[in-house]
């Protein structure tokens, strides 16, 4: 399995592509990446929006 290195600017431009409503198996097969690599820069770099009506809690997992 190879081992490939992406820019910041790669991996934001692949996730603009699913917030835009391309479906992550297509990005997938176009980019000869796995789904799972996909869905961890979804995660990453993802950003929340929130309304000004609304209030987040964040509590940290106890371990």
């Amino acid at each position: 399995m190879e081992n490939t290195k992406y820019t910041e600017e790669f991996k934001q431009s692949i996730v603009s592509l699913y917030e835009s409503g391309k479906s992550s198996t297509q990005i997938c097969k176009e980019y000869g990446m796995s789904s799972s690599t996909l869905h961890k820069w979804i995660k990453k770099y993802t950003k929340v929006q929130v309304s000004e009506n609304w209030t987040i809690h964040l509590q940290a997992a106890s371990g």
